[in-house]
């Protein structure tokens, strides 16, 4: 197991990486054994999990390390922390570094310490098996669209 830490400055940035963890998991893009947000909220910590704390029971992410870690940020910022196989976190970690153009700072955890993960080479393909991938011709304005468009009425 690995375990990855992204940094956001605040609370709303860590809402939206977490949320897109969940998303990932939830479409089986990605399997993780457990995700933590840890924000502030009040005059503490608020700890949002992907497992239940059954779960956690057999392995997870501990409520103290995630705030031990979390302390570690900056003032004001959230920490997403994510358990999972090394592939599949150093994934997570390279994708959030890509779509944030580096501007999020991602960590492997070794122990109580963070070492800072960099590059900027995640990809994200599709590919187009059945053409399905077309560039729209110029000749179609807004009012001029063909009937067989799925993405229009």
């Amino acid at each position: 197991m690995k375990l990855i830490a992204i940094q956001t400055e605040s609370a709303d940035q860590g809402e939206f990486i977490f949320g897109a963890i969940q998303d990932a998991v939830a479409a089986e893009r990605a399997s993780l054994d457990d995700a933590v947000l840890v924000e502030p909220e009040g005059g503490g910590l608020k700890l949002t999990h992907t497992k239940s704390w059954f779960g956690r029971i057999f392995g997870g992410i501990d409520d103290g390390r995630a705030k031990r870690l979390h302390a570690k940020g900056p003032e004001g910022g959230a920490l997403v922390l994510a358990l999972g196989a090394p592939a599949t976190v150093d994934a997570v970690a390279r994708r959030v570094r890509t779509v944030t153009r580096g501007d999020m700072h991602t960590f492997e955890v070794d122990g109580e310490e963070l070492r800072e993960l960099t590059g900027q080479d995640a990809t994200y393909a599709v590919e187009d098996t059945e053409g399905a991938l077309l560039e729209e011709p110029a000749a179609f304005s807004e009012g001029n669209l063909p009937d067989n468009r799925l993405d229009r009425p």
